[in-house]
């Protein structure tokens, strides 16, 4: 395991952004499909959400540039925040701005939110470590492009079907794929495979064929959380974390090495083996 954060600042953190609130949604929208506890980072030039669910080696990073901000002013530190409560007063804004203003104030250790009509506090820890999976370096990985859209649409399928799928690349039938997974120790007697479209794999094609088993609803939830008709790069490897990356903006930006990335790593589901018959 290694940190993600400093355990200390000299100082307490400073922040005042003014960001328009679809990109603080975009920012926060991911590591609540995560089921940990949400840190804020506050860099000079940056805000970085994480989220870690360690016992599932699952975690979400989300940068958020103080060029996609219409004012931008801090100092670095970290703190705790319910990015879900954050969430619902967003989405309950209904009047036209479009800024969202985040403030910090270090005497009351609260974080607030301000839009047009709606104004939120919520108490804040900070300088809180955050420990990442070191997860780096994954052996014989394939990485493939997908439409967020084409794989919302083959999870809605599979969420309502099998508890477990595999992400993976067949190498016989070229093709990648969305497939149900049995998670009994019986053998299924029928199954299921989405296939992703052709033009979205990578470039280069790999030779040999690798999967990787996830819960099905977890992959939704990541996968729900990104901008709609966003390109999505998936990295995927046998026993391996699924990591998924996407431009937080939103568009192919991710393909082009963008600034503004989104990555989730996704823990594998061990899948039992199937018994034998004589």
């Amino acid at each position: 395991m290694r940190s993600w954060l400093p355990t200390s600042s000299p100082s307490p953190p400073h922040l005042e952004v003014d960001v328009p609130r679809a990109h603080l949604r975009q920012l926060l929208e991911p590591v609540v499909a995560v089921d940990g506890q949400t840190t804020l980072t506050i860099g000079g030039d940056a805000l970085v959400a994480t989220s870690v669910d360690d016992p599932q080696v699952t975690a979400v990073e989300a940068t958020l540039h103080k060029s996609d901000c219409r004012y931008f002013e801090a100092t670095p530190g970290s703190m705790t925040v319910d990015p879900k409560k954050l969430l619902d007063v967003l989405a309950a804004e209904r009047d036209g701005g479009e800024l969202a203003q985040l403030r910090y104030d270090p005497e009351a250790s609260t974080l607030r939110l301000t839009l047009s009509s709606f104004v939120h506090r919520q108490t804040v820890s900070i300088d809180i470590a955050v420990e990442k999976p070191d997860i780096d370096g994954t052996p014989d990985s394939v990485t493939m492009y997908h439409v967020r859209d084409d794989l919302a649409h083959g999870l809605q399928y599979f969420t309502e079907h099998a508890a477990v799928v595999a992400f993976g690349y067949d190498a016989t039938e070229t093709e990648c794929y969305l497939e149900e997974i049995t998670t009994g120790e019986a053998p299924s007697e029928a199954t299921t495979r989405y296939r992703c479209p052709r033009e979205q794999q990578a470039s280069s094609v790999p030779s040999e064929s690798v999967r990787t088993a996830v819960p099905t609803a977890n992959l939704r939830a990541l996968v729900e959380a990104v901008p709609a008709e966003t390109l999505i790069r998936a990295d995927y490897a046998d026993t391996f974390p699924l990591r998924l990356a996407w431009d937080l903006t939103g568009g192919d930006g991710i393909a082009q090495g963008a600034l503004t990335e989104v990555t989730a790593h996704l823990a594998p589901y061990e899948v039992p083996d199937t018994p034998t018959t004589e």
